[in-house]
Parts: structure tokens; C-alpha cells; sequence
């Protein structure tokens, strides 16, 4: 049977009481903590004390060193162990042979309350400082927020963003909402929280977390140009987080400078590959290159379509990928005046082709039953819809034909 393991501890500090039964139920099956055992973990070992139980409470930031120092004396006074700070908590243990009681004196509520307080002035101070630099520096910088949702799923970090600002307002608002919670309820005696309630809190904690830590991965690796890239670079900085605490369980320090050094690694490799690497594609293409031969299956080109275009063909060729959405991007003009302009979007979910048929199209054109249709004469518009696929068609041909949209269609699928 393992003599150690790690053990969830990442609660919120205003859940202290509930976290001291759930240690004092861990010593009863014969676990004690020895401290800190990873991020969000505490290290315990097998142990024979039949009288180990715990005192955990809220820990001052601001305290100093001297502070921390005379509450440990303090506390070993009177028959308890000090065994770590862990998000937020003070966990001490008995002493061998010994049962003290926790302590909870009326000048202890009232530190824990001034400490609530602090994080409460803290948090709000920080929402609204944030709120100012976003506005003030956005309208200074010419920022249009409201351009943020302008075709988001195009674009993996506007998409974060989008999911994510509004989740942390409503995260920031809870947050402090449960700071006055505990300045009213948790300053003074009473009973720890059920075992559901301050896992759901920790489970709501982690999630907040992971979400801040996703969104700003997700905004960094923008910058590198390909989606296969950004894939690398996500699964290099997984790699980085988790293989470190594989390899060296029992080393925190050598655990915790790998695990820098390889998510620099990765967030720097992003940056150098946004300044080195072009864009994906080409143009200024002359006719008969094997390029725009290769893109048949892809793109709308004039033989796609049956046309007898003539002459000489100058044509580009644009590719981005985010996770939700590839677009390409096509233009070829024929010495005879046949021009063709496709942008085609294939979408990783099937729904979110509707979203894209209703975002791209011109707010002039007319609905139909296959898309929206709009005729211009010698240059004429189409935006049809294909399965996952949305078809947006520019140029010369006339689009209203079912037979020339048909074709167009088959030529986009991938």
C-alpha cells in the first residue's frame, strides 16, 4: 500500500472550517499532512497517531515575518504544529500526544474579518482600475470594442475573449459577493460548510482558473501564423505544466523551473514565429504555375465552371485557420475579362455555418431559398451555403444559375 499521496486542497480560504473537518476525516483514515504537494494538492503520508487532528485558518497577507513567526509560537504554546501555508489557509496540526482545541478568539474573527475586508477592497478596486485601462486606454488607442465580435470565429483569441470577459465579470461579481459573505458569516463561530458545497466552491475556483490561464494561452499563440502551429505550441505548454510533476514528485524546485523554463520556451517560440513566418499563400501568379493547379478541390476557378476564360491569368491565394473556422481566399482575373472572387469557410461544427451565412453576407442582398442572391450586372454576388461550407462568390459569372452555383459548390469541398 503507498505510504504518500497527493490530495485535492485547492479550497477557498473562507471555507476553512470545512476544510478542517476534511483533514480531520483524512487523519481518522490514517493521513497526515506533511504540506504543500503540488499546485493545487497537499502531500500526506501513512501515519499511526490516533489523536492527530487540525486547526486551519485564514492567513494574512500583509503579516510580516516577525507577525508570522510570534502566531507560530503562539500556537505551539499551546499544543499546535505549524504545517503550511496553502492557498490562503494556515494549517496547523496537534502535537504528539497532544488534543488541543481550535482556537477561535473574538480578536481572531476580527483579524479574519479585516483580512476578508482587504481582499474585498482589493477585488474591487482591481475590477475597476481594469474596467478604466480597458476604457480609457481603448478610446486613447483608438479601440473599437465593438469590433471584437465582428466575424469572431475567425480568430481564436477574439473567441476567448468573447467566452471569457463576460465569464470573469460574472466570476468577479461572485467573488466578491462571497468575500462580504464571509465577512457576515464566516467571522464569527460557526459550523463548516457540507462537503459539497466547498467542493463545488473549489471546482468553480478551478474552472475560473483554467479559463484565465486557456484565454491568455489562447491570445498569445495567436501569433503564431499556422493552426498546426498554435496546436504544437498548446500541446508543448500541456506538456510543460503536467511532465515536470511526473518526473520529479518529490523536487518542488526542480518541478517548478522546468516547468517555467518550457512554458517560456513555448510562449517565445509563438512570438518568433509571428515575426518570421509569413502568411499562408501566394499571389502574383502567372498562368500555367503548378500553385493554382493545385488548389482544384479547394477553391472556384473559371474551368470549375465550365467558362471558356482567355488568355493570360493573374490569381492569389489567402489561407487562415482558427479552431472553429478555415477560411480561404481566392482571385483570378482572365485576360478576357472573366474575374472570379471566392471565399470559401468550412466550419469545424455544423451550426456555426449559419452563423457565418448571416454574418458575411451584404445586409442588400436578397434571401433566397439556397443562400442570399445579389445581381450587379457585370460584377454579381452569391453567398451559398453547403453543408459545413459557406460560399461566398464574387464576379462575372451570373450566380442566380442553379447549374453555375452547383458547380461552384462541388468545387469548394474539401
Amino acid at each position: 500500500m503507498a505510504e504518500t499521496r497527493n490530495r485535492f486542497l485547492f479550497f477557498l480560504f473562507g471555507d476553512y472550517e470545512g476544510v478542517r473537518r476534511r483533514l480531520n476525516r483524512q487523519a481518522r483514515a490514517g493521513w497526515e499532512l506533511m504540506g504543500k504537494g503540488g499546485l493545487f494538492t497537499g502531500r500526506f503520508e501513512r501515519t499511526g497517531r490516533s489523536e492527530l487532528i487540525y486547526d486551519v485558518t485564514p492567513s494574512d497577507p500583509r503579516r510580516s515575518e516577525e507577525e508570522l513567526r510570534a502566531q507560530v509560537r503562539f500556537r505551539e504554546e499551546r499544543g499546535w504544529q505549524a504545517v503550511d501555508t496553502i492557498w490562503g489557509m494556515d494549517i496547523y496540526k496537534s502535537m504528539p500526544c497532544q488534543s488541543p482545541e481550535p482556537l477561535r478568539r473574538e480578536e481572531d474573527y476580527r483579524r479574519w474579518c479585516a483580512v476578508f475586508r482587504d481582499w474585498l477592497l482589493w477585488s474591487a478596486a482591481f475590477l475597476v482600475i481594469t474596467a478604466a485601462v480597458l476604457l480609457i486606454g481603448g478610446g486613447v488607442a483608438g479601440v473599437d470594442w465593438s469590433a471584437l465580435s465582428e466575424r469572431w470565429y475567425l480568430s481564436d483569441a477574439r473567441t476567448a475573449l468573447l467566452v471569457a470577459l463576460p465569464a470573469f465579470l460574472v466570476s468577479a461579481v461572485l467573488w466578491m459577493g462571497w468575500l462580504a459573505f464571509c465577512m457576515a458569516v464566516r467571522c464569527r463561530p460557526h459550523r463548516g460548510a457540507s462537503a459539497a458545497g466547498i467542493w463545488a466552491r473549489a471546482l468553480a475556483q478551478l474552472g475560473a482558473l483554467a479559463l484565465l490561464t486557456i484565454s491568455l494561452a489562447v491570445i498569445w499563440l495567436e501569433q503564431a501564423p499556422r493552426l498546426w502551429l498554435r496546436l504544437l505550441l498548446a500541446a508543448g505548454l500541456i506538456a510543460s505544466a503536467v511532465l515536470p510533476g511526473l518526473l520529479w514528485r518529490e523536487d518542488r524546485q526542480r518541478r517548478g523551473r522546468a516547468a517555467t523554463v518550457g512554458v517560456f520556451l513555448c510562449l517565445a517560440a509563438a512570438m518568433v514565429l509571428g515575426w518570421v513566418m509569413p502568411s499562408e499563400g501566394w499571389d502574383s501568379l502567372r498562368g500555367g504555375a503548378a500553385a493554382r493547379r493545385s488548389l482544384s478541390g479547394s477553391v472556384v476557378q473559371a474551368e470549375d465552371l465550365g467558362l471558356d476564360a482567355a488568355g493570360e491569368v493573374t490569381a492569389s491565394y489567402a489561407r487562415e485557420s482558427s479552431l472553429l473556422v478555415r477560411e480561404e481566399r481566392y482571385y483570378e482575373a482572365w485576360a478576357d475579362g472573366t474575374v472570379i472572387e471566392s471565399v470559401v469557410y468550412t466550419c469545424a461544427l455544423p451550426g456555426l455555418a449559419e452563423t457565418v451565412l448571416e454574418d458575411v453576407a451584404l445586409p442588400a442582398a436578397e434571401r433566397t431559398d439556397w443562400g442570399y442572391l445579389m445581381q450587379g450586372g457585370e460584377w454579381n454576388r452569391a453567398w451559398v451555403r453547403a453543408g459545413r461550407q459557406v460560399i461566398c462568390l464574387a464576379g462575372t459569372p451570373d450566380w442566380s444559375e442553379e447549374s453555375v452555383r452547383a458547380a461552384a459548390a462541388a468545387a469548394a469541398q474539401p
